[in-house]
């Protein structure tokens, strides 16, 4: 992601970004380094595991940024802050088609209780485990877009070749939303994408994806 958003530097700049936001920031690496590249922003970021929002925010302070962070799934409490506030949203979910159940399982927030189950089951799995398709995560983000991004907000999203970028992208398309694939990361194990979403400017599209209120 942070090689995507390195080429991705112009065209971002070229928005002016004021608020930039991570689901799932782990360490916290990909916030700070957006905080320190982009001079003078906002940034938010949180992770369901307590564990990742502490690192975050060690991160930050060793890199000389401020950020917020939380505990939470999806955006929790930035959410009515945030409504039609962000810039550019970074995304790198869960994207491993697995079964819905472990999936489900994976998604519940990381509290010390849940530490303590054997193997740290849960905790791993909340990084990697996507259900059907691997797109359950990843289908309530997209539905949070127009909640969350400004008019000529962008979202950046990592997707995995099982995820069909292809299908994703032609969906998002009738709901009123571009994408572009900015980055590919090719292994013997997996076929990454780096996809970039933006509100379609043309008059024609449709009305822009409405997405659940959030609570």
């Amino acid at each position: 992601m942070m090689d995507a958003l390195c080429k991705e530097h112009s065209y971002i700049e070229s928005i002016q970004p004021r608020v930039i936001a991570e689901i799932g920031c782990g360490s916290g690496v990909v916030i700070s380094f957006l905080a320190k590249y982009f001079h003078g922003v906002q940034c938010f970021c949180t992770d369901i595991n307590s564990d990742a929002v502490r690192l975050a925010m060690q991160t930050a302070a060793m890199n000389g940024v401020s950020l917020e962070a939380a505990q939470a799934d999806m955006l929790g409490p930035f959410e009515s802050r945030l409504h039609h506030g962000i810039d550019v949203l970074v995304f790198n979910p869960p994207y491993v088609p697995t079964e819905d159940a472990e999936c489900h399982a994976s998604q519940v927030t990381v509290t010390p209780a849940a530490k303590s189950r054997p193997r740290g089951e849960g905790i791993v799995a909340a990084t990697w485990a996507g259900g059907e398709d691997g797109m359950q995560v990843t289908r309530r983000f997209l539905g949070l877009l127009d909640h969350f991004l400004t008019s000529h907000g962008l979202a950046y999203v990592v997707l995995m070749r099982e995820n069909n970028p292809r299908q994703v992208a032609a969906d998002l398309k009738r709901l009123g939303f571009v994408c572009s694939i900015v980055m590919k990361r090719f292994s013997s194990l997996e076929h990454l994408y780096i996809m970039r979403i933006r509100r379609d400017p043309s008059p024609a599209a449709a009305p822009p994806l409405q997405g659940p209120a959030p609570s």
